[in-house]
């Protein structure tokens, strides 16, 4: 029980105005309701899941996941952003931080590279590399490697090159006209009959019998002596 503050009155404590003079009194404070505290994000049976140490074979499956050609990186992108560990993303972020500096930097060694070997090349033998944009970069080494070949007269390494189908893919290109230009300002005088032999099939039939070894013995004698290839070649007695 309280009383009124302006008639003295005893008054219960649940009335807001007084029955005696009907002055208005002071409305009592509602009780106090406690309220739950929200739980820090990424917090699981009271653990913080930002702050959880990652295990070793966690790490050991994403060095191999990362390091998948494309799959890998799409994955690093993926991880530097979605975990909720934070261990996880920064490995991640740094992972791809690391391949895209790789990726510069070997892109960078590869062009020096071509543009020395170019200018080596078009020195030597007056081949500019650039020539043949539309050669791979396995093509454009195998290329290379015929060319020096026939440069030194290493016959048993043409035959090699031949063997294994590595020319198919320049010559199916050669077939389709794509370096008419090219042979035409190398080949000089030889052009046309070059080109004819290219696409009549008949520098093919030559290549399967390289697969096929029917040259064999005579780069054998090539190597051993080149007046009995020669002599064999034509069906003469050496």
């Amino acid at each position: 029980m309280a009383n009124c503050k302006n008639c003295g009155k005893e008054i219960a404590d649940d009335l807001v105005v007084c029955d005696e003079c009907a002055a208005k009194l002071v409305t009592p404070a509602a009780p106090e309701v406690p309220t739950e505290e929200p739980k820090p994000m990424h917090q699981e049976n009271g653990e913080d899941l930002s702050c959880k140490p990652v295990g070793v074979f966690t790490y050991i499956g994403l060095f191999i996941l990362f390091a998948i050609p494309i799959i890998g990186f799409i994955s690093a992108i993926i991880f530097a952003f979605a975990p909720k560990s934070k261990s996880l993303k920064n490995y991640a972020r740094a992972v791809l931080i690391r391949m895209v500096v790789v990726s510069l930097i070997a892109g960078l060694i590869i062009s020096a590279a071509i543009s020395i070997l170019g200018n080596l090349l078009e020195g030597e033998i007056g081949f500019n590399i650039n020539d043949l944009p539309k050669l791979s970069v396995g093509e454009m080494s195998t290329a290379v490697e015929l060319m020096t070949s026939l440069q030194n007269e290493d016959m048993a390494a043409v035959a090699d090159i031949a063997k294994s189908g590595k020319l198919d893919s320049i010559l199916e290109k050669a077939e389709q006209g794509e370096f008419d230009d090219i042979i035409t300002s190398m080949a000089g005088d030889d052009a046309r009959e070059l080109l004819n032999s290219i696409k009549s099939g008949e520098l093919r039939a030559e290549l399967e019998k390289f697969k096929n070894g029917e040259y064999d013995e005579y780069i054998n004698e090539y190597i051993s002596g080149p007046g009995n290839a020669y002599a064999g070649a034509y069906g003469l007695a050496a």
